[in-house]
């Protein structure tokens, strides 16, 4: 009999490697070896293939970590920036081995968007595996990160920089490519209910390369969006945009979809997920503005490139490997 798994990377591989030696067996122990190696190269090739764009080009992958969200933004130079780090489950099962199999073993930057945990979760065993020059944080809420004190402990172990951003500020001074916080404000959004104030008070980016434009907004909702639509409006049209608070019924808010144009967009949700993410309403909100519609529970793995012109958009879901299974 043959068993078809998801080679997702290397987090199957690292399941098979360490649970199911004795259920999952080619006929005799140099065949499986062989093809337990074959699928790690495989795995490997495939995410460096992802996740590294051709010379000279950009690339943004949204990574499938469930509900949650990790992005990696590998630049030109092939330097690598890292923005939130998933869910807990996700830093070393998933978030990691992805960059090391793409051949990244230093994060140029990783940004903290907001404490939540499913953005933040993973931090702290991404970090454990790879170093980072720089860590960005927006300062509010920052004592209840998941693990704030085992990440405090090895930022001064490693010598880690920390730095507290805000609307205005520049990441990774890269030649050809702009990348500028547009929120939060000095001190966080103020006057919004305590429940909100995490997530109003996201950090959110703004990315010029050439003609190109992206935005990644975390999970700011309507009233973040009022804030950024003035700072952004020469971005518009927006040709890809993260969808705010995972497609939220309370973000992407009409308004702003006006005056983004967005093209291209990418929710990041897990499959049936209790929050009922994207909300049918604002999926079609993108709908009528003509926005491409992406969905890491469905699509996998999202891979944006760009040449400077415009962006290619693929799905990415590695191939089925089969191992015959031992009677």
């Amino acid at each position: 009999a043959l068993l078809a798994f998801a080679a997702w990377g290397g987090v199957a591989l690292a399941w098979i490697a360490a649970g199911t030696g004795a259920a999952i067996r080619p006929r005799g122990e140099w065949p499986r070896r062989l093809c337990l190696a074959g699928a790690a190269g495989l795995a490997a090739l495939v995410w460096r293939a992802a996740l590294a764009p051709p010379p000279g080009d950009l690339a943004v992958t949204f990574l499938d970590v469930g509900q949650g969200l990790a992005v990696v933004i590998r630049l030109p130079s092939g330097r690598a920036v890292l923005w939130d780090a998933g869910p807990p489950f996700a830093g070393g099962s998933m978030v990691a081995p992805a960059l090391k199999a793409a051949g990244i073993g230093r994060l140029a930057a990783v940004v903290v968007t907001h404490a939540h945990a499913d953005h933040a979760g993973g931090l702290l065993p991404v970090l454990r595996l790879l170093p980072a020059d720089l860590v960005c944080v927006t300062g509010r809420g920052f004592r209840r990160l998941p693990d704030a004190t085992a990440l405090r402990a090895l930022w001064r172990e490693r010598g880690t920089r920390l730095r507290l951003v805000q609307d205005g500020a520049a990441l990774a001074d890269e030649p050809g490519v702009a990348l500028r916080f547009l929120h939060p404000p000095p001190g966080g959004m103020r006057g919004v209910p305590a429940a909100q104030a995490l997530d109003e008070s996201s950090a959110v980016l703004a990315l010029t390369f050439g003609r190109a434009t992206a935005l990644l907004t975390a999970d700011v909702k309507e009233r973040g969006e009022r804030r950024i639509m003035d700072r952004a409006a020469g971005l518009a049209p927006v040709g890809l945009l993260q969808v705010p608070h995972h497609g939220s019924r309370h973000a992407s808010s009409p308004a702003f979809l006006a005056a983004m144009r967005p093209r291209e967009v990418v929710a990041s949700v897990g499959t049936r997920n209790p929050f009922g993410y994207p909300h049918p309403a604002v999926v079609i909100r993108y709908r009528d503005v003509n926005a491409r519609f992406w969905l890491t529970a469905r699509d996998g793995a999202v891979v944006a490139r760009c040449d400077g012109r415009g962006w290619r958009v693929t799905p990415f879901r590695p191939g089925i490997i089969e191992l015959e299974r031992s009677e």
